[in-house]
């Protein structure tokens, strides 16, 4: 099992600009992002701020009802203007599943409005355990658009929370005048400055593990790909706001990575930095995945991942849409060999316990079973917006079925359960409005979430 390595991270690209004119007016050193959990294992966390000045900071993780003075990991790490002013740090060496405290410092000091945070580590990789987490996708990024949705999914108490894509639907890549200040602008009013940032962080950030991972709109553009010219200003800001864990494999060229939480990997998976684009002709060098496989080959990981892991359940977290029956423009339905290719490997490895996790439909959730997506999907319902129709205007058909309204607004829930009574384990997949109330569900076994062995099994044209 692949484990992060202590160190700290203080940015991982270094093109940048100082700090807007907000910043320079801001008296002493405090928080004006976070901090919050980036990422989490069963022995680390990954925190991630920004200060309004440049500095050098120590952060500190300790025991809940423990003593800051008295740390169980420590860094130090900067604060510099190149970055945006952010910070990472990744304290290792902490107990798994165990509840820690967090914060920030400065000389001795805990920064203002970086108090009263807290997470809990991840069970021991690879160990059965019961929890929960959360699922989001597809928010309206701007400011005063209310969102129950993170209140309702606090209810649950998610052990972590993901966000899959499209957090702020702003477009930054089109902007008149491009810089990575655009990209950063809207990352600090997803996390901050907005009402919708406040609802966030009160709900969830201040106690829960919030990792993310991007899709078209907040990479920087409707549908866009790997040809897009301001690929590396995307990321560059987006590991400044999003820092992923220590052993990501490829930082340089895209965001994706996995990780353990007791016995289920998680794949999170970079459907746009090497994408191909979508009217790109269909054939076996055609890819989502690794349209550059010479300089990052996502797919060959994301293969040798699924059939190297141990665990129980093995979840694709992908930004765009999975089922082949479903949306029919920017979606897996355009990458018929690649997803063809992926779930022939998956039938010849014999590997079981595979589910995926996708967003853009703007729904209200659909799930199915495999019998359309040739794998078994949760479509995660949209966190703020309205849509009167699914994007693409092509919902699909999906076993357990979708639902599209006005109000769809909503999350989803992913129940890990282990019964060591009668040695089972299952997976539920779950729908809910915005006040939390379920709307569908599909519980499942590992033997139950394999692909079809037909793909696809049907014309999608007679499916609608």
């Amino acid at each position: 099992m692949r484990r992060p390595r202590s160190l700290a991270l203080t940015g991982l690209l270094t093109l940048g600009c100082p700090a807007g004119p907000k910043d320079s007016q801001e008296p002493g050193q405090h928080v004006t992002v976070g901090p919050y959990v980036a990422a989490a294992s069963d022995r680390g966390l990954t925190l991630m701020v920004r200060v309004a000045m440049p500095g050098e900071l120590e952060c500190r993780a300790w025991p809940t009802g423990g003593s800051a003075e008295q740390p169980a990991a420590s860094a130090m790490v900067q604060a510099l203007a190149e970055h945006d002013l952010t910070a990472h740090c990744h304290l290792d060496g902490l107990e798994p599943a165990t509840p820690y405290a967090y914060g920030f410092f400065e000389d001795g000091r805990q920064l203002e409005g970086a108090t009263d945070r807290s997470a809990t580590t991840a069970p021991p990789a690879g160990e059965p355990a019961s929890f929960v987490f959360g699922v989001l996708a597809d928010a309206d990024g701007k400011d005063g658009v209310d969102t129950p949705t993170y209140a309702g999914l606090a209810k649950h108490f998610p052990a972590f929370v993901l966000q899959i894509g499209d957090l702020d639907h702003r477009d930054p890549g089109e902007a008149e005048d491009l810089s990575v200040e655009v990209w950063r602008r809207m990352h600090r009013d997803q996390l901050a400055e907005h009402s919708q940032a406040r609802q966030l962080d009160g709900a969830l950030l201040a106690t829960t593990p919030f990792l993310h991972t991007w899709d078209d709109h907040d990479y920087g553009a409707n549908n866009a790909d790997r040809t897009a010219p301001w690929r590396t200003l995307a990321q560059q800001a987006f590991h400044e706001y999003y820092p992923p864990p220590p052993d990501i494999p490829s930082p340089q060229h895209g965001i994706w990575y996995s990780f353990s939480w007791g016995q289920v990997e998680l794949f999170m998976l970079d459907v746009r930095s090497q994408r191909d684009p979508n009217e790109a002709p269909d054939g076996p060098d055609k890819s989502m995945l690794a349209g550059e496989p010479d300089v990052a080959d996502q797919y060959g990981w994301l293969l040798e991942g699924l059939e190297d892991s141990s665990a129980t359940w093995k979840i694709l977290v992908s930004g765009s849409c999975f089922n082949p029956h479903a949306k029919q423009v920017d979606s897996w339905a355009l990458f018929p060999d690649e997803q063809r290719s992926l779930l022939d490997s998956l039938v010849g490895a014999g590997i079981t316990g595979v589910v995926v996790l996708s967003g853009d439909l703007h729904s209200a959730g659909g799930i199915d079973d495999g019998s359309f997506a040739g794998l078994p999907e949760l479509s995660v319902p949209t966190t703020n917006l309205a849509p009167p129709h699914c994007t693409g205007r092509d919902c699909g058909s999906w076993s357990h079925g979708i639902e599209v309204d006005e109000d769809a607004a909503g999350f989803a829930l992913v129940r890990v359960d282990w019964d060591p009574s009668i040695q089972r384990h299952s997976l539920t997949l779950e729908a809910h409005a915005a006040d939390g109330s379920l709307r569908r569900s599909l519980t499942l076994e590992p033997q139950d979430a394999v692909p079809s062995g037909l793909f696809p099994p049907t014309d999608p044209a007679t499916v609608r």
